[in-house]
């Protein structure tokens, strides 16, 4: 219906020189570095610090989440709960307000650690979502083992129109698994008009692309929200 309900944190490098760049083109170096790991925390404790704001002084906002990607490697940290804890705190938000992406080729690589962590996650109240769906080839015992709140469907199969062609067998399984289960499902990557429709006809309930809005900066969020 066009509100707006949710927020994904993402990363750019404003470039001197080069401009935004996009995380495939830093992410590599922050792994060589040692500091991709740093930043992920530094993400989600400024995620969390943004939706506070935002509810400051738009209250509709009280009603959002805010999602963050987690890497692997923070998918294996064994304090995750805790520093999630800690940024939820020191925000003064919930840990339901957060909602921590695990992509679902990271979740069958390391599939009994992916399960350990859902379930300390969701002890501590945080929300799972599972991204990139349809790349890791997960079953439907593995997702009710993770116990996620929420599927969103990789962007590569919308292909244009997700109507039509063998994604579009992908797209609605994705959202009858979703009905079955009980849990939210969203598709990424809507760029075009006829794709939004396509997926409003299929009864995708929740879309996330550019066609929206492209990445804004945390403060100018608050312009779309109002």
């Amino acid at each position: 219906d066009g509100s707006i309900v949710r927020a994904e944190a993402l990363l750019r490098w404003r470039h001197p020189s080069r401009g935004l760049l996009r995380p495939n083109i830093f992410v590599p170096l922050l792994e060589q570095a040692g500091q991709l790991v740093p930043l992920g925390w530094q993400t989600i404790g400024a995620a969390c610090q943004a939706l506070a704001r935002w509810r400051a002084v738009h209250p509709p906002a009280q009603a959002m989440r805010i999602s963050v990607n987690l890497s692997s490697s923070q998918l294996l940290a064994p304090d995750l709960v805790a520093r999630l804890t800690t940024a939820v705190r020191e925000a003064g938000i919930e840990p339901g307000d957060l909602e921590l992406e695990v992509a679902e080729l990271d979740a069958m690589a390391n599939f009994d650690r992916a399960v350990e962590v859902s379930q300390a996650l969701r002890h501590a109240e945080f929300k799972l979502s599972l991204d990139d769906f349809g790349l890791g080839l997960a079953a439907t015992e593995h997702i009710r083992a993770l116990g996620v709140h929420s599927l969103k469907i990789d962007r590569s199969y919308l292909g244009g129109n997700p109507q039509q062609g063998g994604s579009s067998a992908i797209v609605q399984y994705a959202i009858e698994l979703a009905a079955i289960l009980g849990i939210e499902v969203v598709a990424e990557g809507i760029e075009t008009p006829s794709e939004y429709q396509a997926l409003k006809t299929l009864g995708c309930p929740f879309g996330q692309g550019f066609l929206f809005s492209r990445a804004v900066p945390a403060d100018d969020l608050l312009r779309l929200l109002e």
